[in-house]
């Protein structure tokens, strides 16, 4: 069919974008810092304002249309940004160890990099892309109904995880859950746009938020919360991009069930985990999950307020750590200039060599690495513990351990590793743990 720019949907997200929310709520964010700054030294105050500002000033380029098509550079910027920006001025933690300029120095770092990464952002998105004259494409009508089947598709295949019933032979279930979840997400994304463009019906907007909060709860019931604020944060976004400004009911409503499932999941995992195995459960099936949710929920309104609402007797938590400590990466950037090249060699790109290899799919080669092998080594050689990194010609993978690694790694999990430095033993910890 003959394409018009009324009949492509990117061009529907140069409408409606205003810069009108994004001062206020710059001027929040800066008030915010300020406000709950644990930062003594006024120098590293400002570094961290000043990239907290940096990081969400792409969003006003592409609000102002500066830049065309999807803000993916801008919300990439603002969440790796405000991850080293936050800890900085609120992580007294992880940053006790360094001086207040080591700080400042790697903030002044990320600020760099943020303004070099949105100067090449822009200059590739500065111009509005000219469609073709023709091009194959679904029917607006039929592309819902496509839509709601991707959906629906990735739907079953949460509940297919949580019961079991259907497992693939070789790596075809890691093949399955790649391309579902990834149809599922951005049907979940443009479904949400129309909805707020006003292009589904009310029946079909029911139907969305239905299948949503479906997608969510299904994903969420590993007690891995990360895995239903995608769904979650897509439909929101998609919305607010299609309505031209903020969803807040959609978004607060989401916001405080996830502050409530956040503040129980300590209690749920000691109930619910087999032997504290990551997204083993005990005890839950279709017909118990009314109550498993009700307790979740139960155990995260007695965290939040303090009032008990369940006779059980309560675990005792270890000392918890703060969403800003556990989210930001501020003190992994700092171990590595602290330590480099004094302590650790530079790898001269040892980090990129399986990147090549992890494109190819696990189910054709089953000795497929990690994605996380440059960030194992990084771990291994600049550990707290860490005494000493020495070269070698052809050193001796050790597992890893950590406690983002569940399991000790096969050395074949992470190949190439021949020339890259060798570490001792007791930098087999992350600095994370």
């Amino acid at each position: 069919m003959r394409a018009t720019p009324d009949s492509i949907d990117s061009y529907f997200f140069e409408k409606g974008k205003s810069p009108r929310l994004f001062w206020p709520i710059l001027g929040l964010l800066v008030a915010a810092i300020i406000l709950t700054s644990k930062q003594e030294d006024p120098g590293v105050l400002a570094v961290g304002i000043l990239l907290a500002v940096v990081s969400v000033y792409p969003f006003y380029f592409w609000l102002i249309g500066w830049s065309h098509g999807l803000p993916i550079w801008p919300v990439f910027a603002a969440v790796t940004g405000l991850s080293s920006a936050l800890p900085m001025v609120q992580d007294t933690v992880n940053l006790g160890n360094y001086t207040p300029l080591e700080i400042a120095t790697g903030g002044m770092t990320m600020v760099g990099f943020v303004l070099l990464g949105t100067i090449v952002w822009l200059t590739l998105t500065s111009r509005l892309t000219v469609p073709p004259r023709q091009v194959l494409m679904v029917s607006r009508q039929n592309a819902v109904a496509y839509l709601f089947a991707f959906l629906v598709a990735g739907l079953l295949y949460q509940i297919n995880n949580f019961g079991g019933w259907i497992n693939l032979p070789g790596g075809l279930m890691q093949v399955a859950r790649g391309i579902l979840t990834a149809l599922s997400c951005a049907a979940i994304f443009v479904l949400a746009f129309q909805a707020g463009r006003g292009l589904l019906s009310s029946a079909q907007k029911w139907w969305l938020a239905t299948l949503v909060v479906l997608f969510a709860l299904f994903a969420v019931v590993s007690l891995l919360l990360s895995q239903a604020v995608v769904p979650l944060a897509l439909a929101v976004f998609g919305y607010t991009l299609g309505r031209g400004r903020v969803a807040w009911q959609a978004a607060l409503v989401a916001l405080a069930f996830m502050a409530i499932f956040h503040a129980g999941k300590f209690q749920m995992r000691q109930h619910y985990w087999v032997d504290g195995k990551q997204g083993v459960l005990s005890g839950v099936t279709f017909v118990t999950l009314p109550v498993f949710f009700f307790d979740w929920l139960a155990f995260g309104t007695e965290e939040l307020t303090g009032v008990r609402l369940r006779a059980q007797p309560r675990a005792e938590a270890a000392e918890a750590s703060t969403l800003v400590e556990r989210a930001g990466n501020m003190h992994m950037l700092l171990l590595v200039q602290q330590k480099t090249p004094s302590e650790v060699p530079y790898f001269m790109g040892k980090t990129y060599e399986p990147i090549l290899g992890l494109l190819v799919p696990r189910f054709l080669s089953s000795n497929k690495g990690i994605s996380h092998a440059g960030n194992v080594l990084r771990a291994m050689c600049c550990s707290r513990s860490t005494t000493a990194c020495r070269p070698s010609k052809a050193p001796r993978a050790r597992p890893f351990t950590g406690a983002w690694w569940p399991r000790p790694m096969p050395t074949s999990a992470m190949p190439g590793w021949r020339g890259w430095p060798s570490c001792s033993a007791s930098s087999t910890r992350s600095w994370a743990t």
